[in-house]
């Protein structure tokens, strides 16, 4: 494991402890690769198909932080959101959701007809804990494991590459959910711009 040692930031390692005590690494074969805790801090995961990284955002002092979560292939550059790959500049960290639609069988026609669309998992996982006060970043371990143990080796299959056709299956699902959520929004008279959020490595 490597850390990028700039100011060192006791909170955040607090919350690398709850994610360390909720979440089942050893099981899913996870090893922390890297730390940073210059602004933002972060931590990364690394298993034999993919990379995990934890994020802590705070724009403001007086603001409660937020940790996000985003998932990458091995390929994936620990410090940057985008890479050069086949000739074209890609996403390389990746947002659950549309990752959880894809594994659920979801249309992407369907879903781009909806105004927001939520994958059950995390509907249900905030339903029933809606009431509950957790310390920061407990939450987000907690969910994450939900994820790991309903989806298996098949969330992590996903970004495994060496397994190039479930990627790509991926992508055109992408690709298919943008392409008609650009054309929902011309005919209810917006004028949008064409995302390439679709084109992810």
């Amino acid at each position: 494991m490597t850390t990028n040692s700039g100011n060192n930031d006791n909170s955040f390692q607090t919350v690398i402890s709850t994610l360390e005590k909720n979440l089942d690494f050893k099981k899913w074969d996870f090893e922390k690769e890297f730390v940073s805790v210059d602004f933002p801090p972060y931590v990364i995961y690394r298993s034999k198909k993919c990379l995990a990284r934890f994020y802590w955002y705070q724009t403001r002092f007086y603001e409660e932080p937020m940790i996000y979560v985003s998932y990458g292939r091995l390929h994936a550059p620990f410090d940057k959101n985008i890479m050069l790959w086949n000739g074209q500049n890609c996403h390389c960290w990746h947002l659950i959701n549309g990752i959880l639609l894809f594994l659920d069988n979801r249309s992407p026609v369907d879903i781009s007809m909806e105004d927001y669309v939520s994958p059950k998992i995390l509907r249900e996982f905030r339903e029933t804990n809606i009431s509950k006060s957790f310390p920061l970043g407990e939450y987000i371990a907690k969910e994450q494991a939900i994820i790991w143990e309903h989806y298996g080796n098949s969330f992590f299959d996903l970004f495994d590459l060496n397994q190039t056709t479930l990627w790509d299956e991926y992508s055109k699902f992408l690709k298919l959910y943008y392409e008609h959520s650009f054309q929902q929004a011309k005919l209810k008279g917006h004028s949008p711009i064409m995302s390439d959020l679709y084109k992810v490595c």
